[in-house]
């Protein structure tokens, strides 16, 4: 357990930027989510699993935001998470009577909050769900040391939940609408919605068409996965330790800079238990993302040592597969982890959207980055969800089964 304040979460999420595989949103809207979502005197407890098997009986579910990557670079939706927190507790105490699932659902409602994947967006989103929420409560919320992916996700398919077959309903999404505390007395100062589909595919097409009407303007807070302590640690495990790595990845991208930096990043991921590497050095060549409800593309680099190689990374809004321009077949899979270390602090964490954003405004800025490869966590490596990623990878051009990394290519530099 850890109590975590304002200005250390932008750290952190900093952290969860790297781990998010080139996805998991912008860290710098992150960090608007947390200026604008969290208070100066607000502090966020972060529990780990040892301590929910302490607690069998409590209540929590996953959070997030929802929506096209480039949506948040307009609305930045700090209140939205929390809204669609309340807005499922809601639901759950309407359906105690008529769900057996829901029956023993406390009326102080949800003890923890989980956030749904690893990446800058995905983890403040809960952070603010947890502080917002504890403003009102006489125990306060508390965020998971853990997620449901160990990195961020191109779909809801990929989730550990998904994998080990938990009910993805009810979904509930909310808008980001007033501040609560200025709506009117009884009214939610938010729209939100309900989802009950019992596949996640067939969920996360439903959700996507309804964050895409005019109430929710193409971006919303989203709460899925209620369930109790003893179904989530029996039933699902999720990827554990994942906040604290990415606090510790964000305190040594703030110490240091260049190669040291990218080293001690795979020193941190290492210490947490899995496999990690540099396996590029370079600059960034070219960025070719398709904008939509998911962003599609690839990122070149060139080898900073002057090789004439290249490393292409095939993305669907995160990293899936990474080819040498000198090999056959990708060095790096998904689920495996293709993550970015920047050189220098300009910016200091980095996702697909902003590189995106980066290069359309500067064609020839070509920015020095490290590659990190990252082996996927245990709990990632279920057939259910290899399939799944083989399937996102068939739709990019890699059709080839998975071999995971670092027996796919282990070199720490071109």
């Amino acid at each position: 357990m850890f109590t975590i304040e304002k200005n250390e979460m932008k750290t952190l999420v900093a952290g969860a930027c790297v781990l998010a595989s080139g996805g998991g949103g912008s860290f710098r809207v992150a960090c608007r989510i947390i200026d604008q979502g969290i208070g100066a005197d607000d502090r966020v407890t972060v529990v780990g699993l040892d301590e929910l098997a302490q607690q069998p009986d409590g209540w929590l579910a996953t959070s997030a935001n929802m929506g096209a990557p480039d949506a948040l670079f307009k609305t930045t939706n700090p209140h939205a998470p929390a809204n669609a927190f309340r807005a499922m507790e809601a639901e759950l105490h309407m359906m105690r009577g008529a769900d057996p699932r829901f029956r023993h659902f406390p009326p102080q409602g949800f003890s923890w909050v989980l956030p749904i994947e690893v990446g800058a967006i995905n983890t403040a989103s809960p952070l603010t769900v947890a502080a917002q929420l504890s403003r009102g409560r006489a125990v306060g919320l508390a965020v998971v040391d853990a997620d449901g992916a160990g990195r961020s996700i191109p779909t809801l398919s990929l989730t550990v939940f998904a994998a080990n077959a938990i009910a993805p309903h009810p979904a509930v999404v909310a808008s980001e609408g007033a501040h609560p505390s200025a709506s009117g007395e009884g009214i939610p100062g938010y729209d939100a919605g309900v989802i009950r589909v019992n596949d996640e595919t067939a969920a996360e097409e439903a959700i996507i068409g309804l964050v895409m009407s005019a109430p929710f303007g193409g971006i919303a807070g989203m709460s899925m996965y209620p369930l109790t302590a003893s179904e989530l640690l029996r039933r699902t495990p999720p990827v554990g330790g994942t906040l604290s790595l990415a606090l510790e990845i964000g305190r040594a991208l703030e110490a240091c800079r260049g190669a040291e930096r990218a080293h001690r990043v795979v020193a941190c991921i290492r210490n947490a238990g899995r496999a990690s590497a540099v396996i590029w050095h370079g600059r960034v060549r070219e960025v070719v993302q398709a904008e939509g409800g998911v962003d599609v593309g690839r990122i070149v680099l060139d080898d900073a040592a002057g090789s004439g190689a290249q490393l292409t990374i095939y993305n669907e809004n995160e990293n899936v597969f990474a080819i040498r321009s000198d090999q056959d077949t990708p060095c790096v899979i998904g689920p495996d982890s293709i993550c970015y270390v920047t050189a220098d602090d300009a910016p200091l964490a980095i996702d697909n959207s902003d590189l995106n954003r980066l290069y359309q405004q500067a064609p020839d800025m070509r920015l020095e980055m490290f590659v990190v490869a990252v082996a996927a966590a245990a709990e990632m490596r279920n057939p259910v969800i290899i399939n799944n990623f083989a399937a996102v990878n068939r739709t990019l051009g890699y059709g080839g089964a998975y071999v995971p990394w670092p027996a796919t290519g282990s070199r720490d530099r071109p």
